[in-house]
């Protein structure tokens, strides 16, 4: 920080030179002459902060050379010395505009503290003027209207609020906070008023948001968020408020308000046009498996006793003919029943009959079921049940039809030579059951979409096998009708997959070894 610039004028060369040494040593820029006019001169040419004036100079009054430097420099620091003062001059000095008053001999160490008390002061005052300007650019240029009240008493009010309500600051400055409720609809400004209770706590910490209504420049209502609280300023707590015109955002909330709600009432309505729809559908689709269910049924009868001899000897081409329309018949009769039992379930109308299921059993079907597939194709199928695993209750019928369906696409999608495999197993009190596969695997972007109703992956370069994608979905309906949970696994193309569902309960468990089941 630059030392303060000192002024001494004295017609004395003993005082000047004395006093000019003394605030040399105090770290002071000491300027001195021995004339008024002198004086003036340094003063219109240095930064002076401090002028130490004798009274009694040869070409002018010290008085009268005091008021026209406070009148070139209304910031300088003006201190009179004089060789006879009483206390009549003392005080018509200070009145004059004098920032002190010394008498001859002067005690240095007096004038030393005054003059540093003063400069610390002055400081202060200037800290403070920048700091009040600094504040009146910020909230002048503001987006807020923003105006401050004392003892009832408009003090300060920016451009943004005039703007806000209408006014000008010479209407607004100096008037009483109530004088405001005029510009407040009727039915706030209770709300308006209780504004002031913030300072009822006496507090800087005190403060409230509130949302009303006011008068603007076009006489109409805007809503305005309004944040008060206390602030200490030059004359003790006053109360701050800043307000922002939110009427905008209102009204676009007032308007989405009313769009949701006809939204909402437009799904409703489609919604039960949908489930109306939906239910034609189930009731229709139950209706349509029904009645085929008994032709295919004929279909598969009569060709099972051709094939049996039952009308007579058939040759060997006949025999080839005839299976293939029993093993179509077969196909599209397990069709039918996943049809039926999808619209059963989507009409809340298919039952579980749950029953103790053996799994030794149950995994030697799935075994021998697809025996000749993976002797065919050379695939190694493997079968383990977890230890102490022997029974579980379920829907036989329905668990089966699950795992036959994964088991069935397991082998489907696993290159000759691989593997594929069922593993039960006991976790967190349900029966978990998972077949994998080394086949050709899913992307992850895919996987998704399995358990929708007729969706089919697409593998490039890969014949994909014929089929109606209900399997995984008619599964995920049956683990569901259970309260288990399926879901799927896989790292991605020719990195295999395995699926997984459980079915909860509590298991009768017994002791026993491991049971592993390999096809041969």
């Amino acid at each position: 920080m630059e030392p303060a610039h000192l002024l001494i004028i004295d017609d004395e060369p003993n005082i000047l030179e004395t006093l000019s040494d003394i605030f040399k040593e105090e770290g002071f820029n000491v300027h001195a002459t021995t004339t008024g006019r002198k004086g003036l001169e340094i003063i219109q040419k240095e930064p002076i902060n401090v002028a130490l004036i004798d009274i009694r100079l040869p070409d002018i009054d010290g008085m009268e050379l005091l008021q026209q430097i406070k009148k070139e420099r209304p910031n300088v620091i003006g201190i009179i010395i004089t060789g006879n003062a009483t206390l009549q001059s003392a005080i018509g000095a200070l009145k004059d505009n004098a920032d002190g008053y010394f008498q001859k001999p002067i005690k240095i160490e007096d004038m030393i503290f005054k003059i540093n008390n003063l400069l610390e002061k002055q400081a202060l005052e200037k800290e403070l003027r920048e700091s009040e300007q600094r504040f009146r650019i910020i909230t002048d240029q503001s987006l807020m209207g923003i105006l401050f009240v004392q003892e009832d008493t408009i003090v300060y009010v920016n451009h943004a609020f005039c703007d806000l309500v209408g006014s000008t600051q010479d209407d607004l400055l100096h008037g009483k906070f109530e004088d405001l409720l005029g510009l407040i609809d009727p039915a706030d400004r209770k709300v308006f008023l209780d504004q002031k209770k913030v300072l009822d706590a006496k507090s800087k910490e005190s403060h409230s948001l509130n949302t009303y209504q006011i008068y603007g420049s076009n006489s109409e209502l805007h809503w305005v968020d309004a944040y008060a609280r206390s602030i200490e300023i030059k004359e003790g707590i006053g109360l701050y408020i800043a307000m922002v015109d939110v009427t905008q955002k209102i009204v676009a909330e007032k308007k989405l308000k009313h769009l949701n709600r006809d939204l909402e009432a437009k799904i409703k309505e489609r919604t039960q046009e949908l489930e109306a729809a939906n239910r034609a559908k189930s009731i229709f689709l139950a209706n349509v498996s029904h009645e085929l269910r008994t032709p295919m049924n004929s279909i598969i009868g009569f060709s099972e006793a051709l094939l049996k001899g039952y009308v007579g000897d058939i040759t060997d081409e006949q025999e080839e003919y005839i299976n293939d329309i029993y093993d179509s018949g077969q196909h599209l009769l397990s069709l039918i029943n996943e049809i039926l039992d999808l619209s059963k379930i989507e009409a809340g109308k298919l039952e579980l009959h749950a029953n103790q299921v053996l799994l030794v059993d149950l995994m030697e079907q799935c075994r021998k079921l697809f025996k000749e597939k993976t002797l065919k194709h050379q695939i190694h199928l493997v079968i383990t049940i977890a230890d102490g695993l022997e029974l579980f209750t379920a829907d036989e019928r329905k668990i089966k039809q699950v795992l036959f369906n994964m088991l069935d696409n397991a082998i489907k999608y696993t290159q000759d030579g691989g593997k594929v495999g069922i593993e039960v197993e006991k976790v967190d009190g349900m029966v978990q059951f998972t077949v994998w596969d080394t086949g050709i695997g899913i992307k992850k972007e895919d996987q998704e979409r399995l358990f929708q109703p007729f969706e089919r992956i697409e593998f490039p370069g890969v014949r994909v096998p014929q089929g109606t994608g209900l399997g995984l979905h008619y599964s995920k309906k049956l683990v569901e009708l259970h309260g288990g949970r399926i879901w799927m696994e896989s790292e991605g193309i020719n990195k295999g997959s395995a699926f997984y569902f459980t079915i909860p309960q509590p298991l009768q468990a017994h002791a026993s070894s491991s049971n592993t089941l390999e096809s041969s």
